[in-house]
């Protein structure tokens, strides 16, 4: 998950360099920071950093990728509940079914993932389940995405049969 992040981070800043040549200098040195203490594991600065960013970046796609490395900072610190207001709030906007343009889907598919981990770990069966189901229908050629992330065995015949299967591996750890 860190490494995966990680590339994601150094992506997503190589195309932000060049996003916008009107973006502010400390728009742009927020976001280099917020990414360089999270590629280093210190989740906890790198929250404070993403905020900041989100404030001073004037290129919604900059926002919106600061607000999906926050969300995922918010999962490393073991933080479910803050990270899913930012990814509540991408797809409730930018990210939402009717909204998301082609260059945007596999954000929206990340964050749908990281919606329904986090609904997991909080025990919000209902609500992961509604979060799998939705993303097995728009995704549906990336459901072994989902599986693995929910319990790692074979294609499960339904949302709630991998979060119930997922739940049972958590409490035999």
């Amino acid at each position: 998950m860190i490494r995966v992040s990680a590339i994601l981070v150094v992506i997503g800043l190589v195309v932000a360099l060049g996003a916008n040549p009107t973006q502010t200098d400390e728009g742009l040195t927020a976001f280099q920071d917020a990414a360089s203490f999270q590629n280093n594991g210190l989740f906890d600065i790198a929250i404070g950093e993403w905020k900041r960013a989100i404030k001073l970046c004037k290129d919604p796609e900059l926002v919106r990728k600061a607000r999906i490395y926050l969300g995922t900072c918010h999962m490393q610190t073991k933080q479910h509940a803050e990270a899913l207001k930012q990814f509540e709030h991408l797809t409730a906007g930018e990210l939402s079914r009717e909204k998301s343009k082609a260059a945007n889907m596999d954000q929206r598919r990340q964050v749908l993932l990281y919606m329904v981990n986090c609904h997991v770990v909080l025990k919000n069966k209902d609500k992961a389940t509604q979060l799998a189901d939705e993303f097995k229908k728009e995704f549906p050629n990336d459901v072994k995405d989902l599986e693995v992330m929910l319990d790692g065995k074979g294609l499960p015949r339904n949302a709630a049969e991998s979060i119930q299967a997922a739940e049972t591996q958590v409490k035999r750890k």
